[in-house]
């Protein structure tokens, strides 16, 4: 897995997920992940629920999803 290879898979899937409900932001991190630290999407919601759970992916293009809660934003 390339880092450019993660930038597009962000590029390609960032609109959709930015229009779920409270979903603030999308980025890219490391995880942990089936024993080791890889690359991984981060996409930064208000609060994590069961409902987002569903709509937002695992894996996306052969990466690991990380969903991080970071409260309300507030844009200044």
């Amino acid at each position: 897995m390339k880092q450019d290879d993660i930038l597009e898979v962000k590029r390609r899937y960032e609109t959709s997920l930015l229009a779920l409900y409270r979903v603030v932001g999308v980025g890219i991190g490391e995880t942990d992940y089936k024993g080791g630290h890889v690359p991984c999407i981060r996409v930064y919601v208000e609060q994590v629920d069961e409902e987002l759970k569903k709509h937002v992916p695992e894996i996306l293009d052969d990466f690991p999803v990380a969903m991080v809660e970071v409260g309300k934003a507030i844009l200044y």
